[in-house]
């Protein structure tokens, strides 16, 4: 792989984020040359405690900044010049690896020589990387470390691992032919060669290429020289270079497993579907960029309005906007991931007298503002020289604006662009400003003070009303859930106009990196061994007390349970002296993605029952005694039948009484497990978003095991705790376990519940014609325009119908605000939208809200306050003694008394401004000192009637409200084009995006805005929308627009697909099959990919394919194929999603590719997949077939050809005519004649060819 030879090193090893106190004592490091791994241990001969793929660094780097940052270790004791850091990982927010090594030397061999390694695994082929997993793979099913791998850890491990399911007959055969001498072990190659040769060659691939192919090859096993030509001219279009059959053995040998000499006149198929799936073969054009500037050596010489920019929004972010954390690192991942232009929130408060960079407002972390523009310095240029662009958002006096001006300028020296360029008549070109920064921020306007009045407009105080950083007040209360005595915690933001508030996100994020395959396994995991044991009880620390008192035991006598703050850790509570002690199990990430478990450092153990038995024999120190751990608290019950012991089974239930107990109970994740109406099935039912759902679970009386979906488990209660900690669906965990006690605690009659009339009808919707707010807890509130599902049409209750929306279940509304909805029609254009989803819940004006002060005795707690708005008198019902309340909780006095106070003042305030008619005006000051630095982005606010009167300095930004007002608007999309030619505009997400939400940026792109800032945090469509836009020109951040968006006096109207000048595109794909396409979770997947062209909205559309369980190694899909016709090919993109459908029909992302249209090319090609963050997936890949024409080239070229043919015709009868015999004219002409006859000929098969095809 590398000529570097690493030698094993001893040093102190730290992993950022840390998931224990930093370690002090020296670790053994290797470097793994098969598997291009770093493996971290504890002893010379131990188990790796960490391993770090190096294909997943990003960076390394020399000294010890990240341990000061951190503040992890006091920098004095950490030589800088003994220490480098590993930066890795896959998603946004990356991890570090610090290394402090006993030498100088030390350090730069292995800092250096990892920098090789990144270097050469850029380079390798697929054939590598796959020998690369089959080593990794070799080695975890090699237990006893002996070089062999037995034929049962392949039957019975390796199918799982790689989730495919076949017949065991079939898995008999292959081990058989394996195995040949039946010694029950093999070797790697044989290994590797099983691998290639019996799994992932699929023959019914073969069958699909044969049909698509234009000539048929004569060995169905083989493919000669003379016919990889063929291939390579005929259906790879490969037309640029001389085809010659050295050229295309080498372009294949690296894809052979043997070593045979290039002479060798057949490849073996199976090699050939491996350079067919391989990166080599990719779809995206690797040349493209290079053939781009070569057609235009001017290419980045123009205007830097004439370009897309990449931006980011929020750029210190690592996660939502109410709570994340603000770091350097989220700045360096975006610059070196090839942004240019980058935002900096600027607040007053911060060290020397300098700003503090964060989301004002909020809980959002601080960042100091030198180190950020330390960071701008080191990294801004590491992966482009193009210019840096940094938007400032200033909150800061003037004394800090000229701190931050002086600073600005001490530490970035000449990289701060400070001077214009001399006699520009437009903006400069990315060439002249190459590795300049430039400071985007208001600027005073000629003889002004350091004191103006600018005058937001209305659009933009909307805007700031939304936006959290402008809050009034924000936070996290709890809301009282009108159906029910719950209360549910919810974030909420108060602004100058509204209040909003949201669901909270979970704080504990998923690591969804280095999760090992054997979690694939049906085995019980390392992290559920402890939930079948007889000391293990499904309690909480209430219930825990009393059962441990209840038993007759001892001292020690103990029992483990689930901890009630921690979701998915346990903790073990026992007796003393009568006394019932209670001690937390610390669960600490492990190298292979599972746990280890601790209770004291530094002892850690694999599981929960290695622990027990541990304390067992050695003491639990507390500070005034010592005691182990004696005798078990029995479970009442630890059959595969324990689960009727269990709170949440229900022996005897009924499908209609579980959904009615569910009703009554607006908890997401409450649930319950029944008996199904058939023998040995299970019915899990359980409420979740606005709906219940039931979900079947089969047992096996043979096998012993509880299958759901393809997930298999020993027993229920070891089913409901992996789902206590795993999604079950979506992202719903099971939380709640309900029965008729849960329900009389939380205020619920279980038994007029249970007793209520169940009504069974085929569900029926209804559309709101107008809106309509709840009087009643047992009413529905809604707005006008939305759909109304599983509506109850009563007979006996005229004028009023029960039914579902926004989560309420149920609930009961009025006939008149209602119109039934038949799906099959079409929405006509009087219907409203559907409102875009994000993380905002309700929104709630603080105009006419009433805020009083509850009683703790009516509220059922302390600190709360009812909030009543008034609501129009067409919307009351004839219900005049309700009210439109909502009740929020808060948690002590003082957070009581200061939401009462700033509700009331806002109110207060607004009623002011309201009655004065006045408009808000914002005072804004700022300092001379920055003001001078702003050259070419000055921030003024756009105005459609000041567009071509601009000066080519100054530039405006919009949310996205507003910009996509225009880019929607027929009259304004086309005057924005105009404005983008020469002057810059920037997007960026409307305020509300508080979860860090993101819009699609291709009809802002389309209307030529060149800054479309995103939340480069958020992995979600639109980032890699935006990751695909800047595929082009090497990821250098720059890419210009199409010529016809650039010209002068361009009819281009981004709305109109008949202004775009350039001919459409007209795609015709079939996807063949798939490699690797795994996921993460237990089972097997069924897989489907969607196919997608995303750009102008009259160009999307999207195919998908069918569904193939039980195979994602290598499935392959039915002949079929997509076509698509794109007018305006320049501005669209080619998506491929690979999903999973969960057992609930619902699709789960697998991987994802996006490509620039016009940057794809046509045949047989592979689609390398990438995750939601667009790093590359280890081997994911679809093979597909792409067929490209240029609008009517085709039949223009048949025509252009039969036109000649007649000419020369015409000529050669003029010639004969004339009694002009000249032999060596008329043989000219002849020729000619045959040439042009051959070439029509040509692209009549062709034309054939595509038509068979499609069929």
């Amino acid at each position: 792989m590398t000529d570097v030879i690493f030698q094993e090193m001893q040093a102190t090893f730290i992993k950022i984020p840390l998931t224990a106190r930093p370690p002090t004592r020296k670790k053994f490091i290797r470097c793994s040359k098969d598997t291009l791994e770093i493996l971290v241990k504890p002893s010379k001969g131990g188990k790796a405690e960490d391993i770090i793929d190096i294909r997943t660094i990003h960076e390394v780097r020399k000294g010890n900044d990240i341990l000061r940052e951190e503040r992890i270790v006091d920098a004095s004791v950490t030589d800088a010049k003994m220490c480098f850091t590993i930066v890795y990982g896959s998603e946004f927010r990356l991890k570090f690896g610090v290394f402090i090594c006993s030498n100088w030397n030390i350090r730069e061999f292995w800092s250096e020589g990892l920098l090789t390694h990144m270097q050469t695994i850029a380079k390798l082929d697929t054939n590598s990387h796959t020998r690369i997993w089959l080593m990794k793979e070799f080695n975890e099913l090699d237990r006893n470390q002996t070089s062999t791998i037995g034929t049962n850890d392949l039957k019975k491990t390796f199918f799982n691992r790689i989730q495919l399911k076949i017949p065991r007959e079939k898995q008999h055969k292959l081990i058989a032919d394996l195995d040949t001498k039946n010694v029950g072990y093999v070797y790697f190659p044989q290994f590797r060669q099983f691998y290639h040769k019996k799994l992932v060659f699929n023959e019914d691939m073969m069958k699909l290429l044969s049909h698509c192919m234009s000539f048929q090859l004569k060995n169905s096993w083989y493919i000669s020289s003379q016919e990889l030509c063929a291939f390579l001219q005929s259906e790879q279009f490969v037309h640029h270079i001389p085809i010659t059959t050295l050229l295309a053995e080498k372009m294949i040998r690296p894809y052979l497993l043997s070593e045979k000499p290039l002479s060798t006149p057949n490849f073996p198929i199976d090699e050939f579907f491996d350079y067919l799936f391989s990166r080599g073969n990719s779809l995206f054009d690797d040349e493209y960029t290079s053939r781009l500037l070569a057609a235009d050596p001017n290419y980045m010489d123009y205007s830097m309005s004439e370009y897309w920019i990449n931006s980011s929004h929020n750029t210190y972010l690592t996660g939502n906007q109410y709570a994340s954390e603000s770091t350097v690192e989220a700045y360096i991942r975006v610059m070196r991931s090839g942004c240019r232009c980058i935002e900096l929130d600027l607040w007053d408060g911060g060290p020397d007298d300098l700003p503090w960079i964060t989301h004002g407002h909020t809980r959002c972390t601080k960042i100091k503002f030198r180190d950020i523009v330390i960071a701008i310095r080191e990294h801004a240029f590491a992966t482009s020289d193009y210019p840096m662009i940094l938007s400032l958002e200033e909150h800061c006096s003037i004394p800090i604006q000229k701190n931050t001006a002086y600073e600005f300028k001490k530490i970035l020296g000449d990289l701060l662009l400070t001077e214009p360029v001399k006699g520009a008549t437009c903006l400069p070109s990315p060439n002249q400003l190459k590795r300049k920064v430039i400071l985007k921020h208001k600027k005073l306007p000629e003889g002004s003070d350091e004191t103006v009045v600018l005058t937001d407009t209305g659009e933009a105080q909307v805007t700031k009303q939304q936006d959290i950083s402008n809050s009034q007040k924000n936070g996290f209360l709890y809301l009282k859930d009108p159906g029910a005595n719950v209360w549910t915690r919810r974030y909420f933001v108060l602004t100058d106009k509204i209040l909003s508030y949201c669901i909270e996100e979970d704080d504990q994020e998923q690591d969804t990196e280095n999760v090992r395959d054997h979690i694939y396994m049906e085995t019980v995991p390392s992290h559920l061994k402890h939930i079948n044991h007889v000391w293990y009880h499904v309690v909480d620390r209430d219930g825990a007390v009393d059962k441990l008192k209840e038993f007759e035991g001892g001292n020690g006598s103990f029992l483990v349970r689930p901890n009630d703050k921690y979701e998915g850790y346990v903790s073990i509570s026992f007796k003393h002296e009568r006394e019932v002690y209670h001690s937390l199990v610390k669960r600490i990430p492990s190298p292979d993605g599972l746990y280890n478990y601790q209770l004291v450092h530094p002892m850690t153990f694999d599981d929960i029952p290695s622990l027990v038995d541990y304390y067992k024999c050695h003491p639990l120190r507390a500070s005034t005694f010592e005691q182990i751990l004696t005798t078990p608290c029995p479970c009442p019950s630890l059959s595969n039948t324990n689960h009727e012991a269990q709170p949440w089974f229900h022996a005897g239930m009924k499908r209609w009484e579980a959904e009615k107990m569910l009703t009554s109970v607006r908890l997401e994740g409450a649930f319950l497990v029944r008996p199904s109406g058939e023998q040995s099935t299970y019915t899990i039912t359980f409420r979740t978003e606005n709906e219940i759902k039931h979900c079947r679970v089969e047992f096996n009386k043979d096998s012993g095991l509880y299958t759901i979906g393809t997930a298999q488990f020993e027993s229920l209660s070891e089913l409901v705790v992996y789902y206590k900690s795993h999604p079950l669906y979506r992202k719903m965990k099971l939380k709640h376990a309900i029965n008729e006690s849960m329900l009389k605690n939380i205020g619920v009659d279980a038994e007029a519940s249970a007793e209520a009339e169940y009504i069974s009808v085929n569900p029926v919707t209804y559309r709101s014609i107008h809106a309509f707010t709840a009087q009643n807890k047992d009413e529905l509130s809604f707005p006008a325009g939305v759909e109304i599902t599983n509506v109850i049409e009563h007979q006996h209750t005229k004028g009023w119908f029960q039914g579902d929306f926004g989560g309420k279940v149920n609930l009961w509304f009025p006939e008149n605000h209602v119109k039934r909805f038949d799906a099959t029609t079409p929405l006509t254009p009087m219907d409203p939208p559907k409102p875009e989803l994000d993380n905002q819940e309700e929104t709630i004006r603080i105009e006419n809200l009433e805020v009083t002060r509850v009683s703790p005795h009516l509220a059922g707690r302390e600190w709360v306050l009812r909030l009543v708005q008034d609501v129009p008198v067409e919307y009351k019902t004839l219900k005049p003694e309700s009210s439109n309340a909502l009740f929020v909780g808060c948690e002590n006095e003082e957070d009581f008394k200061s939401w009462e106070s700033k509700l009331n003042e806002v109110k207060k305030e607004l009623t002011r401004s309201q009655s004065l008619d006045a408009r808000l005006q914002k005072r804004t000051s700022i300092a001379r000192e920055m003001s001078d630095l702003i050259i070419y982005c000055r921030s003024v606010p756009f105005r459609v009637e000041s567009i071509g009167n601009g000066k080519f300095s100054e530039m405006s930004s919009f949310p996205e409200t507003k910009a996509f007002h225009h880019a929607l608007n027929r009259e304004t999309a086309p005057k924005l084009v105009i404005y983008n030619q020469q002057q810059f505009s920037r997007v960026y997400p409307k305020g509300s995006r508080i979860d860090s939400s993101n819009y699609l940026p291709i009809p802002l792109w389309n209307m030529g805005c060149q800054m479309v800032a995103l939340n480069f945090q958020t992995p979600d469509k639109a980032m890699q929308v935006n990751d695909a836009r800047f595929l082009v020109n090497n990821k250098l951040g720059f890419v210009l627009k199409p010529a016809f968006m650039r010209m002068k006096d361009t009819k281009y109207n981004p709305l109109d697909p008949k202004t775009v000048p350039t001919p459409p595109t007209r795609i015709t794909i079939r996807v063949l099959g798939g490699r690797h396409l795994f996921r993460i979770g237990r089972g097997f997947p069924s897989c489907r990919v969607t196919v997608e062209i995303v750009g102008a909205d009259y160009d999307n559309q999207y195919y998908m394919t069918s569904n193939i369980s039980d195979n994602c190694l290598n499935p392959v899909w039915e002949y079929k194929s997509f076509e698509f016709s794109v007018k305006n090919p320049e501005c669209a993109f080619l998506r491929f999603v690979v999903h999973d459908i969960d057992m609930f029909g619902d699709p789960n992302q697998i991987g994802q590719a996006t490509y620039p249209l016009t940057a794809i090319r046509p045949g047989f090609r592979s689609v390398q997949l990438k995750t939601p963050f667009s790093e590359e997936l280890e081997l994911s890949s679809l093979l597909v077939y792409v067929i490209l024409e240029n609008g009517e080239k085709s039949q223009s070229d048949s025509t252009e050809i039969k036109s000649r043919i007649d000419k020369l015709k015409d000529e050669l009868r003029g010639l004969y005519s004339s009694g002009d015999l000249r032999s060596d004219l008329i043989e000219s002409k002849r020729r000619e004649l045959q040439a042009a006859q051959n070439q029509m000929d040509r692209v009549s098969q062709e034309m054939n060819r595509i038509n068979t095809l499609r069929k």
